[in-house]
């Protein structure tokens, strides 16, 4: 009677996974770009939390927010007031730089035989055709009902254009951008506020004997949000000064304004500083072969020491996540949910692996092992 008691249970268990993953893909389907904005929502929350919970004293915790509130806001101002036009201009010459490399590229293909072929690989003359390009796509789809076609059965060409259109499909307006933004903002800063409501009740959805565990399961995935955080931010910071020094050293144009993009794209691992290298390449033929080709090699034996030497180190104190593993997660989340899939790939692997160890691991395979 015990044992089909228990066989039971795991089926019923096993049956609520099951409609629960279906739900969730349904979610994610219909309303991805809402769940993956809720989700840095509360990212953003988690690092207010820290950071006001790392402040000395014996001060309230709303004191304390307010204070990296404060704090946070006043940075962003003096960074504007400060460096915005220099930014800006930065900005202004990087694409000109990027658009006159481009163009010494398809010289340097065009005049060998054996590379003029790959010249078809790059269908833009300019900046201003892509954008051209990008403008006419977007009113393509959105002639034909904004593109939320399903994944399946689509083409190489259609898979690209989807993929074109979920790269800018939260901010396809300046507008839109700003309202994302907004709303990450807010809502992470109201979760922020008071945190212990939101997981009390999320907690409370659980039966009484499994609330215990959600709630350390619940403690476990903001520490690994925070852990990740804390690796990332170091791993952008080491990797935009360090960038931005070797393409000083080599006299590269505007290495600071290469470091500081290098430095931003790098909280996308494995394809940020993939991009900052294509830019810089680019930036670097506007000045020759030569000079490209010390940029490209400066760029692999920076990947490589960071790779091999600091990325190791950060993650021996914080996160670990398998190489392979975050890749294929990456290249899920980019087909799936474009840019802000992309974006939120690989918080959302670490946190998942929280899920699988305590959920399944440690509370199904290894209690279901252990002898009674």
């Amino acid at each position: 009677m015990t044992t089909s008691f228990q066989t039971l249970h795991r089926a019923l268990i096993v049956a609520g996974v099951a409609v629960a993953a279906v739900a969730l893909v349904a979610l994610l389907v219909y309303a991805r770009d809402a769940c993956f904005l809720v989700f840095l929502a509360m990212l953003f929350a988690v690092l207010l939390y820290q950071l006001a919970m790392r402040i000395p004293g014996s001060f309230p915790y709303s004191l304390k927010l307010g204070l990296v509130g404060c704090l946070m806001l006043g940075a962003v101002v003096c960074l504007f007031v400060l460096f915005g036009i220099k930014i800006e201009n930065g900005v202004a010459e990087t694409a000109k730089l990027a658009e006159k490399g481009t163009t010494s590229l398809r010289n340097v293909l065009d005049d060998h035989d054996l590379l003029r072929p790959l010249l078809r690989y790059m269908p833009f003359d300019s900046v201003e055709e892509m954008g051209e390009a990008i403008r006419q796509e977007m009113q393509d789809q959105r002639s034909n009902g904004g593109g939320r076609s399903p994944i399946g059965g689509q083409t190489a060409g259609a898979a690209l254009s989807r993929a074109v259109d979920g790269i800018l499909s939260a901010s396809r307006t300046t507008f839109g951008l700003l309202i994302n933004t907004m709303f990450v903002l807010v809502v992470g800063a109201f979760l922020a506020v008071d945190p212990a409501t939101y997981r009390r009740g999320a907690v409370r959805m659980f039966p009484p004997k499994y609330r215990e565990r959600a709630d350390s399961v619940m403690g476990e995935m903001g520490t690994a949000m925070w852990a990740w955080m804390i690796g990332q931010f170091l791993q952008m910071l080491i990797t935009g000064v360090g960038t931005g020094l070797a393409m000083w050293l080599l006299g590269v144009p505007l290495a600071w304004m290469l470091g500081l993009l290098t430095g931003i794209l790098s909280f996308i691992p494995n394809v940020g500083p993939a991009m900052a290298l294509i830019v810089a390449t680019l930036i670097g033929l506007s000045q020759g072969l030569s000079t490209a080709g010390l940029v490209i090699v400066t760029f692999l034996g920076f990947q490589f020491l960071e790779s091999y030497v600091t990325l190791p180190l950060i993650q021996s104190h914080q996160v670990h996540l398998p190489p392979a593993l975050l890749i294929s997660t990456q290249l899920f989340f980019a087909i799936f949910g474009g840019f802000l899939g992309l974006l939120v790939a690989t918080p959302l692997l670490a946190v998942s692996m929280v899920l699988v160890r305590r959920v399944y691991l440690e509370g199904m395979l290894e209690r279901d092992a252990a002898p009674s």
